[in-house]
């Protein structure tokens, strides 16, 4: 039986295992270092807002994202 998933928000929710998986199967773009507004200098976003939850090593395997909460950031742009 599958785990019940509580969504906080629809820019906030739990990471789960099959979300980890579909960031690498549809190759997603959501991470700081992926945004337009990321100074790569400073690692801070242009905006001036707090990023740990965004960036690459927050998804890492070793840091064991499962469980930690997913936040979409409402600034993010590739283009």
């Amino acid at each position: 039986m599958a785990a019940k998933v509580r969504t906080i928000s629809k820019l906030h929710g739990p990471i789960t295992s099959d979300f980890l998986s579909e960031i690498q199967h549809y190759k997603l773009q959501f991470l700081c270092e992926q945004c337009v507004f990321f100074n790569t200098e400073t690692e801070e976003c242009a905006h001036g807002f707090p990023n740990e939850a965004h960036r690459e090593a927050y998804f890492a395997p070793e840091n064991q994202p499962e469980g930690k909460v997913l936040i979409f950031c409402r600034e993010f742009d590739m283009t």
